[in-house]
């Protein structure tokens, strides 16, 4: 027969012989399945509910001051996510990008399905505020433009 090492050095290994003091592999099993349910509990309670108004209200304002439209339209609801994508074809012109924009929620207030979050953007030391409208679809939150602004 042939061992991937010599026989020599196999010879002196005991193959079922424990050490003492170390876990045996049914407590390995136990810890592992026991990690693995917590982190698929996380994961699952992560994605209840979805994100709040004011993480898309964010995240919103973030595409489009980078300008990433298409990822704007993805938090939008579909007439403003039209809009979008209808300016993204155009090369998004008109539209500069401010990479060093930050952005704070300075209050949000949800009323059933609806919200406003209003929010700071600080740009080249300029302060301005900007209030979204969201509305909740298919229980996730979408920014609502309307067609006149």
């Amino acid at each position: 027969m042939l061992y991937p090492f010599p026989q020599r050095l196999m010879d002196g290994i005991r193959p079922n012989r424990r050490i003492k003091n170390t876990p045996t592999t049914k407590h390995n099993m136990k810890r592992f399945i026991t990690f693995s349910l917590l982190a698929v509990c996380a994961c699952i309670l992560s994605g209840c509910g979805g994100s709040s108004p004011d993480d898309v209200a964010l995240d919103f304002m973030k595409a489009v001051a980078k300008p990433d439209l298409k990822a704007a339209a993805e938090m939008a609801t579909p007439e403003t996510a039209a809009l979008l994508n209808m300016a993204a074809s155009m090369g998004g012109e008109g539209l500069e990008a401010h990479p060093n924009a930050k952005f704070k929620v300075l209050s949000s207030s949800v009323d059933g399905d609806t919200a406003k979050v209003k929010i700071q953007v600080t740009d080249d030391g300029e302060t301005d505020e900007e209030e979204l409208d969201l509305k909740k679809i298919d229980g996730k939150w979408k920014v609502a433009m309307p067609k006149d602004r």
